[in-house]
């Protein structure tokens, strides 16, 4: 015996109504910075804190080489990447 296909009328979708450019623009350059006061804050405490462990131990540190530089680069994709995906999982878009 078979059992019988029951369809359900379909009622229409709500359109959907999104933000405008400016909101969105307003929106991304706030979240630029908030990202730079994160960075900034994070970085003078560590740079604090490893001046401080430096010469506890009484070891110089030499930034003359390019290490700095893509350890930025790379701390800056991760925290930004991290930042965006958690707005977006919270939030949407």
């Amino acid at each position: 015996m078979e059992t019988p296909i029951t369809t359900f009328a379909q009622t229409p979708a709500e359109p959907v109504h999104g933000k405008g450019f400016g909101i969105r623009a307003g929106a991304y350059v706030i979240d630029v910075v908030v990202n730079l006061i994160v960075a900034l804050v994070v970085g003078f405490t560590v740079g604090f804190f490893i001046g401080i462990i430096s010469s506890f131990f009484n070891t110089g540190i030499n930034f003359a080489g390019e290490a700095p530089t893509a350890l930025n680069l790379l701390l800056g994709i991760f925290s930004s990447t991290f930042y965006f995906a958690i707005f977006e999982w919270l939030y949407g878009s």
